[in-house]
C-alpha cells in the first residue's frame, strides 16, 4: 500500500483537491441559478420527449448553447432516476476534474512531476475553476474539451518528433 501511495501521490493529492473544491456539498443548494435552470429544464424535456437532437425549453427549440451539457445531465438523470441539484451539476464537476488532470498531465510531460502537480493544484484552486465546475453551465465543459484536444495534439506532435529523432 505504501508503494502505491508513493507512486500515485500526485494523483491522490489532485483527487483530494478536486473533491474538496468541486464535489463537496455539490448539490447542497436548494435552487439552481438562472442559467442552471435552463440546463436542467432542457435535460428534463429531452428525457420526457425522447428528442435528443434539438433541445427545447417549454417545447421551444433552445439552440443558444451546444447540446452536450443537456445530454450529459439527461443521461445522468436517467441513470440516477431524476434531475435534482446534484445530477444537474455533476457532469460539469466531472468536466472540471478532467480539466485539472489534463493540465497536470500536460505540465508533467513538459516540465516534470513537481511542476505537473503544481499546475494541477493551481488549476483546481482558482476561483474561476471552483465557480464554474460547481455550476451547471456549459463553460467548464467547453474548456475541458478544448484543453483535452490541445493535449492530444501536443502528444501527437511529441510522438512524431520523438519518432524522427529515433530514426
Amino acid at each position: 500500500m505504501r508503494k502505491f501511495i508513493q507512486k500515485h501521490q500526485s494523483v491522490l493529492i489532485l483527487i483530494g483537491l478536486c473533491y474538496c473544491c468541486t464535489f463537496y456539498y455539490l448539490g447542497s443548494s436548494n435552487y439552481l441559478t438562472y442559467h442552471e435552470a435552463f440546463v436542467a429544464q432542457a435535460a428534463r424535456e429531452i428525457e420526457s420527449s425522447g428528442d435528443w437532437i434539438i433541445p427545447t425549453i417549454n417545447q421551444t427549440p433552445w439552440l443558444e448553447k451546444p447540446p452536450l451539457p443537456f445530454w450529459t445531465v439527461a443521461i445522468l438523470s436517467r441513470v440516477l432516476g431524476g434531475i435534482d441539484e446534484w445530477t444537474a451539476r455533476a457532469p460539469f464537476a466531472i468536466a472540471g476534474v478532467v480539466l485539472v488532470f489534463v493540465v497536470y498531465s500536460t505540465a508533467k510531460n513538459h516540465f516534470g512531476s513537481r511542476i505537473g502537480l503544481l499546475a494541477g493544484c493551481i488549476q483546481s484552486t482558482t476561483i474561476w475553476f471552483i465557480t464554474r465546475s460547481r455550476l451547471a453551465e456549459a463553460d467548464i465543459m467547453l474548456v475541458a474539451i478544448i484543453t483535452s484536444a490541445m493535449f492530444a495534439l501536443d502528444r501527437f506532435r511529441t510522438s512524431i518528433h520523438d519518432d524522427k529523432i529515433q530514426k
